[in-house]
């Protein structure tokens, strides 16, 4: 509208606006009417000017992604991870599923008639086991799942953490050069949150278990929506305050990076910390610093985000999910965007095809030359 267009604006509305109402009661209500109307103007105002900060919005889409199947699962895929074998994704109330690459096809299924709710899965890398959450009811908690033979899989270890389950935003895992499997999650007790976890699996004959006592827990007091872990620092979001970095050891907040938007995921990829930042799209921080590198926009709520030495990908609810080009980490450059998924919530990267998590099933696309 720019200052002069409002301006003028403005003085014929006071013009007619006095001459036309000049009852006590009509002077109350367009008292009342103005400060509305010079409210939404100074937002418009607001919103419409450029600053430094503003995100990059990348350049025209290459039509690089291309379709090929919807794989249904009997429910939504609310989260996957994968390696070069197999993805195991949470099923919600179907379970915990396995997928095959080579057969193109769910195999298998794991599911316990307590299971309400599983929300979250992820693959130990290079072991045949899978970490999974579940959230809701009696079998809240965190379960380790024994792949070895995927005819006959049992879980053989469960942490039983009911009633501070239902607020697990994030999981990561950890293996030793022991094999030792860590998980760490960040879940609500009471009025605060952590992040937690860490203990050794300890073999125990048949059965694995936690050593509870090697544990750590970073206590914070705001709602923790995701995280990751260097070799020193847990890299802890929270929420529209930005990325918090805290020293692993002494659970010390060392640093407190601002971000655009909510940071709904944080990923590190090297000196780069990934961010998913819901309304404000898809950016990149430097991990010693906090210096914005990149930031893009995206239509939905930018949740989650996976990567591999080529390629990253954000899905982004009702948006779909993204793909950028980050073989320059110095210089990210949007690709393509692909919305024809009803509803995005995750995305893994194998062998140049994109594997989505969705309300449909799981979505398979090609990253096409």
């Amino acid at each position: 509208m720019g200052l002069f267009g409002v301006s003028i604006f403005l003085t014929l509305f006071d013009f007619f606006s006095r001459s036309i109402l000049s009852s006590e009661k009509n002077k109350l209500g367009i008292i009342m009417l103005k400060r509305l109307i010079y409210t939404v103007i100074v937002l418009v105002l607001i919103m419409s000017c450029a600053t430094p900060e503003d995100p990059v919005t990348g350049n025209e889409p290459e039509n690089k992604i291309e379709y090929i199947k919807t794989v249904e699962t009997g429910g939504y895929v609310r989260d996957l991870d994968g390696d070069n074998n197999y993805i195991v994704f949470a099923n919600d109330m179907a379970g915990v599923g396995v997928y095959y690459y080579d057969e193109d096809t769910v195999k298998v299924k794991y599911r316990e008639q307590s299971f309400e709710n599983i929300r979250l899965a992820r693959k130990v890398k290079d072991l045949d086991y899978c970490v999974f959450y579940s959230r809701y009811g009696e079998s809240a908690g965190i379960y380790l799942l024994n792949m070895e033979n995927i005819d006959s899989l049992y879980t053989v270890f469960t942490a039983k953490i009911t009633g501070q389950t239902v607020s697990v935003n994030d999981l990561k895992i950890d293996v030793d050069s022991e094999g030792n499997i860590s998980p760490f999650w960040s879940n609500q007790n009471g009025s605060n949150w952590a992040v937690q976890g860490g203990g050794k699996m300890v073999d125990i004959g048949e059965y694995y278990s936690w050593n509870f006592e090697s544990w750590t827990r970073h206590t914070c007091s705001y709602d923790i929506e995701s995280f990751d872990i260097d070799d020193t620092y847990i890299y802890v979001s929270k929420g529209q305050l930005g990325v918090d970095v805290i020293n692993y050891e002494t659970s010390e907040v060392v640093k407190t990076y601002d971000t655009p938007g909510e940071p709904l995921n944080i990923r590190l990829n090297g000196d780069i910390i990934y961010v998913a930042a819901r309304q404000d799209g898809f950016c990149g921080l430097k991990k010693d610093t906090g210096e914005i590198l990149f930031s893009f926009d995206t239509n939905g709520f930018a949740q989650s985000i996976s990567f591999d030495d080529k390629y990253a990908v954000v899905s982004s609810g009702g948006g779909g999910l993204y793909l950028y080009d980050i073989t320059d980490s110095m210089n990210v450059k949007f690709i393509d965007n692909f919305n024809d998924l009803d509803y995005c919530y995750d995305a893994i990267i194998k062998n140049d095809k994109i594997y989505a998590a969705t309300r449909k099933g799981i979505v398979v696309l090609k990253i096409k030359d």
